[in-house]
């Protein structure tokens, strides 16, 4: 079973990200930046927040005392439509997850820093979210990501990947406004079977999102 026709991956992104924009305008429209909270913003987009809150240790959500700022930064002119901040751009790859939360397990963390993984399927493939958290420390890894007991639908014939991160310097509103949106790094074809194993280079703080879902 594929995804609904007439909706690919660009055209839901799209949709989501305008829907939270519109609803952040309205919130503090309403009840002003300070009293808006991102449960009120959800809702007024018609998304859930409660249902996958972020992890505590996922970069974006500590880098300034206040998440809504990093949803929609403030500018003399109001908020800046069409632009997400790195934490926007973290909770649209959080919208992009599949439904069904799977084990993920990580081999590479010192204390609370590290790589940490969050794993997820359903009936229209799998997704991968893995992240460097270092806060003010400085460790890079050479993460080696090992996909495994995929769905049925992943394990014959071709599959596509999407690769898509946020960093200092990619997907990132404060580096260059221009290129805030999230971005997808890396689009593939690929015949994966049982397991699906792929290194990627995470540097400190790095978010990196992976889907994979088969080609109809």
């Amino acid at each position: 079973m594929g995804s609904r026709p007439g909706r690919g991956p660009y055209a839901k992104s799209a949709g989501v990200r305008r829907r939270v924009l519109e609803a952040c305008v309205d919130a503090f429209a309403q009840t002003g930046f300070y009293g808006a909270t991102m449960k009120d913003v959800a809702r007024r987009a018609g998304i859930s927040y409660t249902a996958r809150p972020p992890h505590p240790t996922i970069p974006p959500t500590r880098t300034t005392p206040t998440g809504k700022d990093q949803l929609v930064t403030r500018t003399p002119n109001g908020p800046i439509l069409d632009t997400f901040t790195p934490y926007g751009n973290m909770m649209l790859m959080q919208s992009k997850m599949k439904d069904t939360r799977v084990s993920a397990v990580s081999g590479s963390l010192k204390g609370d820093n590290g790589v940490y993984a969050l794993a997820a399927k359903d009936r229209t493939g799998a997704s991968l979210m893995v992240w460097n958290w270092q806060h003010t420390h400085t460790d890079s890894y050479r993460a080696t990501i090992d996909m495994s007991r995929l769905p049925a639908d992943l394990r014959h014939g071709k599959v596509r990947q999407r690769t898509y991160r946020i960093d200092q310097t990619t997907s990132n509103y404060f580096t260059n406004p221009a290129t805030a949106g999230l971005q997808m790094v890396d689009q593939k074809t690929i015949t994966p079977g049982k397991t699906y194993t792929q290194a990627i280079d995470l540097d400190p703080n790095a978010i990196y999102l992976i889907t994979l879902e088969p080609m109809r």
